[in-house]
């Protein structure tokens, strides 16, 4: 592609790090340290909506979807009282139009064991 124009302009969540496209789902998922999983639906023609912010934990930016899972792993860093941990979402399915991602309390959550 030699000349691209913007297309959409969507704002999100600061300090966004990583952003995962899923075409069975037809989301984009950017996970910005402010706290917050932003997802956003590819809608009909050029258009994109913003159509949640779900919270994770501040400083958690760094992602990684796996297709074949159809995972989000976000990585939470240690901060204060908050262990570090990887905390993995399931999207949900393609046709509900409501949260795509589970409630944090719902995550499974994957904590390194304490080193002696």
């Amino acid at each position: 592609m030699k000349k691209g124009k913007i297309i959409a302009n969507i704002e999100i969540s600061d300090d966004a790090d990583d952003l995962f496209y899923s075409p069975r789902h037809r989301r984009a998922y950017i996970t910005c340290g402010e706290g917050f999983v932003d997802v956003v639906d590819k809608q009909a023609g050029d258009k994109f909506k913003l159509i949640g912010k779900y919270p994770t934990a501040r400083g958690a930016r760094t992602s990684l979807y796996i297709p074949e899972m159809d995972r989000l792993l976000v990585a939470v860093p240690r901060r204060g009282e908050q262990s570090a941990e990887i905390r993995v979402y399931k999207p949900t399915q393609e046709e509900a139009p409501k949260p795509h991602l589970p409630d944090p309390k719902e995550a499974t959550s994957t904590k390194p064991k304490p080193s002696k």
